[in-house]
């Protein structure tokens, strides 16, 4: 049985949490870029806001996807 710290999993899952950091900040500018240059009504923001978040979870979905692969071969 392998152990627990070469689980591929568990690599995939740390990696994808840290690459979520930069990920949802850069969302994050993204979205504060538009709010504050586009007059906005508060109802279009809060679209925009759920947009990014339900983007920014895709993207995390997506790249432990990818690590989980990548460390698969690897072990």
């Amino acid at each position: 049985m392998q152990a627990l710290s070469h689980s591929a999993f568990l690599q995939a899952l740390g990696f994808a949490i840290l690459n979520s950091l930069w990920q949802m900040a850069l969302l994050w500018i993204v979205m504060v870029l538009v709010n504050s240059t586009l007059r906005l009504s508060s109802h279009t923001r809060y679209k925009i806001a759920l947009g990014a978040q339900f983007a920014g979870f895709t993207w995390f979905i997506i790249t432990l996807q990818y690590y989980f692969q990548k460390c698969s071969v690897a072990i």
